[in-house]
């Protein structure tokens, strides 16, 4: 294997996104959960979930996007696109990500 391989630069980023996914099918649940049991919560508190729910939802579906274009799309491909430019969901994912950590 070449020390530059795809397998080594984005194997572990893959578990991780596979991971995360799950993680986020369980968020998924809880969420659902969480409309069902408590239908007299405030609207600013019921406001907030949605809306962290709805971030996390993009944020997964950059991440799911990042990694498809990366390893489906640019598969055995030499453009410059694909081996110069990372995927535009990378900004979107990072925008997220702070955005929810601040």
């Amino acid at each position: 294997m070449a020390p530059n391989s795809t397998e080594v630069m984005w194997g572990p980023g893959l578990i991780g996104c596979i991971v995360a996914t799950v993680l986020y099918g369980i968020s998924f649940g809880q969420y659902i959960f969480y409309l069902r049991s408590f239908p007299r919560d405030s609207k600013r508190l019921k406001l907030f979930i949605m809306t962290v729910f709805f971030f996390e939802t993009i944020h997964q579906c950059a991440m799911i996007g990042i990694y498809w274009s990366i390893l489906i799309l640019c598969r055995r491909s030499t453009s410059f696109e694909c081996t110069t430019k990372l995927p535009w969901q990378m900004l979107a994912s990072t925008f997220v990500l702070l955005w929810c950590t601040v």
